[in-house]
C-alpha cells in the first residue's frame, strides 16, 4: 500500500487491496462472502446456458474491434445469477466491459441491489485486463435507506515481473507513512476527483477526528458511558468501565449470569471481573487479567483464581493460579446455565465436577505456518460429592445421579479417583502449510490457509517432582479444515483425530482422553462435537480414533422450492465416528436446517451396528 486516507480517522487504513475488490467473470462461479449463502454463476461460465438466456441488443465498433452488447436473461428468477449487459469482443470473445446487477430475487443479504460495472483494456497485444471496477449498492432496514459505492482503478500492469515463490509470501505491506500524506499529495495523486459533498465530508471529519482523539473529549465519553446502571449490572450484561485515552477496559459480569445451581455446591455464585489494555488493534494485542471468585452455599466452599495474558514481542505469556470447581470432561460438556436449567426443572444433574488447586504457565508463538505452545501445570485434584437434591420440579420417575458418572445413587460416596497431585508438561503444535502474511506498522498478520491444519499434542506426567503422582505419556494427531468451498454445492468441513497413551503407569480420570459429547436437547455445533455421546462414560486411557464430517448445502435444495426459498434456509448433513477399545465403531448420522444462528437437527447414533439413540438437537447463538 502506497497511500491511504480514511475520512474521520487519522490512524486507520482504508480498504485498499486490489485482490479483494476485483471480480473475475472468467471464473465459473463468483463468491461474495456475506452477500449471499451461495456463489453466483458467471454469465460466461461453462454451465452458463443452464442459468441464462442471451439476447443481442446492439453492436458498436471501438479501435477497429466489433463489440457485442448482450442482455442477460436469467432462466429462473431465484437463481444466483446476474442481470444486465455484458459486452463481448467479436472473434476473440474477450470481455470488453460489463454492467451487471444482483437483486433481492437472488436472495442476497443486507442490500437490495448491487450494481457492478467493469471495464477492460488491452495490456500488450493479446491480453485484456480490468482497468476499473465500481460497486454501487442500496438497501434499507427499519425504515432507513442507505447506499454507497466502491471504486477501484487498475494500471501499470507488469505481465512479466520476474517474481519467484518467495515474493508471494508477503501479500500486503503497509508502512507508517502510508496514512501521513498531505493534501498536496492527494490533489496530485487521487485518480478520481472528490465531489463537493465528499470534500465537505473530509474537511468536517478531519476536524472531528482531532477532537475525538483529544483527552477531554474521550474523558467526556467515558464519564457519560461509565455510569453504573443497577438493572444492567443485575440482570443485563454487567458493568463495563472504559478509559478510552489509555485504551483500558474494566469488566464486571452481571449477577444473574454468575448465579448457578448444581447438586455438588447447591446454589452458588461464580463471579468474575477483568482488566484489559489494548496495545495494538491491528494485530489484536492486549494485556488482560481476569479474577474469579466461586462459592457454593450448600457445600460452603470458597474458590478463587487469577489468570492473565501478556504479549512478549511476537509471543504470548499466559498464567493461571488458584482453585476452582471444574468439569471432569476437560474438553467441555454442558454449560453452567444448561446444567442449572436441567437440574432445577428436569431433575437431571448432567454436569460432573471435581476440585482443583493449580498453578500453570504457558508460552505460545507463531512461526510462519507453525503455531506452538508449551504449558507447565501443577495441580492438586480431589473428587466431590453431592450436597444438595433441591429441584423446582420433583419428577416422580426421575432422581438425581451421583457426581461419580459411573455410580447411580445420588449420595454415593464412591470416589472416582483418590486425591492426587500432578505435574505435567503439555505441548501443542499446529501447521497450516502456509506462511503468507500481511505486514502492518505494528507487526505481521498471518493469512488464512487453503490447506488443512495439522495438529500434534503431547502431554507428559512427571512423577515425583513437587509430589506429583502421575506418570504417563499421551500423543495425538489431528487434521482439520473448516471452510472447503464446493461452489454451488455449499461448504464442507472435517476433523480427524487419533491418539494413544504411550505410557499409562499412573494417571487419573481427569488425565483421560475425553470427547465433546452431548446428551441434552441443545448443543454447540463445533466440528468435533458428538450429538448423542455421553459426556464421561466413554473417556479412555487407551488408544482412540475419531472423525467428524459436515456439509452445509447453503440453500442448494431449499432455494429451488417456492416460498421456502424466501426463508434463506441452509441444509446441513453430518457424520461423526469414534472407536476405542471399549466403544467399537460408534457413529452418528444427522441432518437438518440452519437459519442465521439457529439450527434444528435430527440424528441417530449406532454402535456395532445397533441403534443406541436418536432424537432432535437444537443449536442457537453459535
Amino acid at each position: 500500500m502506497i497511500s491511504s486516507k480514511v475520512s474521520g480517522s487519522n490512524r486507520a487504513f482504508s480498504f485498499n487491496r486490489a485482490s479483494d475488490i476485483n471480480i473475475d467473470f472468467y471464473e465459473n462461479i463468483i463468491t461474495m462472502e456475506g452477500l449471499s449463502n451461495r456463489p453466483f454463476i458467471s454469465p460466461i461460465a461453462d454451465n452458463a446456458l443452464f442459468y441464462y438466456d442471451y439476447k443481442l441488443i446492439g453492436t458498436s465498433t471501438e479501435n477497429g474491434e466489433l463489440v457485442n452488447k448482450i442482455e442477460l436473461l436469467p432462466k429462473r428468477g431465484s437463481d444466483p445469477v446476474f442481470r444486465g449487459q455484458i459486452y463481448i469482443i467479436e472473434n476473440s470473445w474477450r470481455i470488453h466491459s460489463s454492467d451487471l446487477n444482483i437483486t433481492k430475487q437472488a436472495n442476497i443479504n443486507f442490500v437490495d441491489t448491487l450494481n457492478i460495472r467493469q471495464q477492460y483494456i488491452p495490456v500488450g497485444s493479446k491480453v485484456w485486463l480490468p482497468s476499473s471496477i465500481r460497486y454501487d449498492f442500496t438497501g434499507g432496514f427499519f425504515g432507513f435507506r442507505f447506499g454507497g459505492y466502491y471504486l477501484a482503478l487498475f494500471k501499470n500492469y507488469d505481465l512479466n515481473p520476474g517474481l519467484n515463490k518467495k515474493d508471494f509470501v508477503e501479500v500486503l505491506k503497509i508502512t507508517r507513512e502510508v496514512n501521513k500524506k498531505d493534501s498536496a499529495y492527494w490533489t496530485k495523486a487521487r485518480p478520481v476527483p472528490l465531489t463537493e459533498e465528499e470534500k465537505t465530508d473530509y474537511e468536517k471529519k478531519a476536524v472531528l477526528a482531532l477532537k475525538r482523539e483529544s483527552k477531554p473529549y474521550l474523558d467526556s465519553l467515558d464519564k457519560a458511558n461509565n455510569k453504573f446502571k443497577p438493572v444492567r449490572f443485575i440482570v443485563g450484561s454487567g458493568y463495563n468501565a472504559r478509559n478510552r485515552f489509555k485504551r483500558e477496559n474494566y469488566t464486571f459480569s452481571s449477577l444473574i449470569n454468575a448465579f448457578f445451581y448444581n447438586t455438588v455446591e447447591g446454589f452458588g455464585i461464580n463471579y468474575q471481573a477483568g482488566y484489559s489494555k489494548r496495545l495494538d488493534s491491528l494485530t489484536n494485542k492486549y494485556v488482560n487479567f481476569t479474577g474469579k471468585v466461586r462459592y457454593g452455599f450448600s457445600s460452603e466452599k470458597l474458590y478463587g483464581s487469577v489468570s492473565g495474558n501478556i504479549p512478549v514481542k511476537e509471543a504470548t505469556f499466559s498464567f493461571n493460579l488458584g482453585s476452582d470447581v471444574l468439569d471432569l470432561n476437560n474438553v467441555g460438556s454442558i454449560s453452567q446455565l444448561g446444567n442449572s436449567i436441567n437440574s432445577l426443572f428436569y431433575e437431571r444433574n448432567l454436569l460432573k465436577l471435581y476440585e482443583k488447586k493449580f498453578v500453570s504457565a504457558s508460552l505460545s508463538q507463531r512461526f510462519g505456518g507453525f503455531v506452538g505452545s508449551i504449558t507447565t501445570e501443577w495441580a492438586n485434584r480431589a473428587t466431590l460429592n453431592n450436597t444438595s437434591d433441591y429441584t423446582v420440579r420433583d419428577l416422580k420417575d426421575r432422581v438425581f445421579t451421583s457426581n461419580n458418572p459411573f455410580e447411580v445413587a445420588p449420595f454415593s460416596g464412591a470416589q472416582l479417583f483418590p486425591e492426587n497431585q500432578t505435574l505435567k508438561m503439555l505441548f501443542r503444535g499446529t501447521y497450516d502449510f502456509s506462511n503468507k502474511y500481511a505486514t502492518y506498522p505494528s507487526g505481521k498478520i498471518h493469512q488464512p490457509s487453503k490447506f488443512p491444519t495439522l495438529g500434534l499434542n503431547y502431554i507428559k506426567g512427571l512423577k515425583g517432582i513437587f509430589g506429583s503422582d502421575t506418570d504417563y505419556d499421551f500423543l495425538s494427531l489431528d487434521l482439520t479444515k473448516s471452510d472447503i468451498k464446493l461452489g454451488m454445492y455449499g461448504q464442507f468441513k472435517f476433523w480427524l483425530g487419533a491418539g494413544t497413551f504411550l505410557n499409562d503407569r499412573s494417571l487419573y480420570f481427569p488425565d483421560y482422553r475425553h470427547f465433546v459429547g452431548n446428551i441434552s436437547l441443545s448443543y454447540i455445533p463445533k466440528i468435533n462435537n458428538f450429538l448423542f455421546l455421553d459426556f464421561y462414560k466413554n473417556s479412555t486411557a487407551d488408544k482412540f480414533a475419531e472423525a467428524h464430517f459436515e456439509h452445509n448445502f447453503s440453500g442448494f435444495i431449499t432455494n429451488k422450492l417456492p416460498l421456502i426459498r424466501k426463508l434463506k434456509l441452509k441444509e446441513v448433513v453430518g457424520f461423526n465416528y469414534l472407536t476405542t477399545p471399549l466403544l467399537k465403531n460408534y457413529n452418528e448420522v444427522y441432518f437438518g436446517l440452519e437459519y442465521l444462528t439457529l439450527r434444528v437437527m435430527y440424528g441417530m447414533a449406532h454402535a456395532n451396528g445397533v441403534r443406541v439413540d436418536k432424537g432432535v438437537r437444537i443449536a442457537y447463538g453459535f
